[in-house]
């Protein structure tokens, strides 16, 4: 347990969580804002979303929490733009 919360609190860990919310909230941008995008490319931006959930459940203590955080963050911004 000792070394799991040293790895997640490493400044490169943090990095890496930091680009994958970043990366999951452009997915999903693109996901809510292109109805022109191919079920095939929407399929594999879930895909993509799906390997960010994971890569959060390895660097974060509350998974739940920071996906629900996560998701406010896209609503709000969804909302801003509409």
């Amino acid at each position: 347990n000792e070394a799991i919360a040293d790895w997640r609190d490493h400044d490169i860990t943090k990095q890496i969580a930091s680009k994958v919310k970043e990366v999951y909230k452009e997915h999903a941008f693109v996901l809510a804002n292109d109805r022109r995008i191919s079920q095939e490319y929407r399929t594999a931006l879930w895909a993509k979303q799906d390997a960010c959930l994971f890569i959060l459940s390895l660097t974060e203590v509350d998974v739940q929490g920071r996906i629900e955080q996560i998701h406010k963050e896209i609503k709000t911004a969804l909302h801003a733009t509409n």
